[in-house]
């Protein structure tokens, strides 16, 4: 069984071929984490929303 890094190392070469698509709606630096998590309440969201550090 591959080990968890060789799974992300494929997830991630999947994603730059272009055969996984990745809906992300924002980015938020870990200041406004608590913005992010209020984001969804509204329903406007339509991808994941990420807390970049």
């Amino acid at each position: 069984m591959p080990k968890e890094w060789e799974k992300l190392d494929r997830l991630q070469q999947q994603v730059h071929a272009g055969d996984i698509a990745l809906r992300m709606d924002d980015t938020y630096p870990p200041e406004r984490a608590a913005e992010a998590h209020r984001w969804p309440e509204d329903g406007s969201t339509r991808g994941r929303l990420i807390i970049q550090f």
